[in-house]
């Protein structure tokens, strides 16, 4: 699932089911797993919440929630 809006023009929120792949730190770049593919993010700029089932998070251009996936973070594997 993705949905995508713009907040005051500045900003787009997005909001996707997916998994975290590295730790969220600002200044550097988020990378997370949708739909089978890794998307690697700007720069967070702030850790907005984290919660149990999603994490919120800016970047330079965006806004990004992403709810996690059931499946468990292993069950996707690099060939």
């Amino acid at each position: 699932m993705t949905r995508t809006r713009n907040i005051n023009d500045d900003k787009r929120q997005l909001c996707l089911t997916g998994s975290i792949l590295t730790t969220l730190r600002p200044g550097e770049p988020a990378t997370y797993i949708h739909n089978g593919k890794v998307v690697r993010t700007s720069r967070v700029m702030v850790i907005l919440e984290v919660a149990p089932a999603y994490v919120t998070f800016e970047t330079v251009g965006s806004i990004y929630t992403v709810q996690y996936a059931k499946e468990p973070i292993g069950s996707f594997i690099a060939v």
